[in-house]
């Protein structure tokens, strides 16, 4: 397997920093609730005054950092295409490689009707970099073979997407 890049892991350090302080903040919100409802069944003297704890607002639940990977052959002319199905402003980190030759990219998303185009590259025999949703849909790569023999294409993702698929 090939070596992970210092800005892939910064970034991987950075999602997962976040992560941990959305966590803990939830836990903090979970015990405030929680002493809360004890200070509101507990039995006080009608003298004393006890200002009640805001119960904590619902929180959106926060997805799973995933990762995958996969290696695909890729004969001459072949293509093959990778989705993440990802939410809007969620970020994936991703590195892929051409083990022993050169692809044709194309880095787009899709969904709900939209369409965008992130980036594009002929002749590439490795990309790294982090993907942010421009909206709810699926977003990824499709590669093609453009050489006169097979390639291996070799791709590492990390972050926050509900699901990874190859699409062809």
């Amino acid at each position: 397997m090939a070596a992970v890049s210092p800005e892939l892991t910064n970034r991987v350090d950075e999602i997962e920093r976040k992560l941990a302080e959305v966590m803990l903040k939830q836990q903090l919100r979970e015990r405030v609730t929680a002493t809360s409802r004890r200070v509101d069944t507990k039995a006080v003297a009608p003298a004393k005054t006890v200002a009640a704890v805001p119960a904590a607002q619902p929180v959106a639940p926060t997805p799973a950092i995933k990762s995958d990977q996969t290696t695909i052959q890729l004969d001459p002319g072949q293509g093959v295409e990778v989705k993440l199905v990802m939410k809007a402003g969620k970020s994936a980190a991703f590195r892929w490689t051409a083990n022993g030759g050169t692809l044709n990219f194309d880095t787009h998303g899709d969904g709900g009707g939209r369409s965008i185009s992130y980036v594009k590259g002929r002749g590439v025999p490795q990309d790294e970099g982090q993907i942010t949703a421009a909206f709810d849909g699926n977003h990824g790569w499709f590669w093609r073979n453009r050489t006169n023999s097979p390639v291996t294409l070799s791709l590492q993702t990390r972050g926050e997407y509900e699901s990874f698929k190859r699409i062809k």
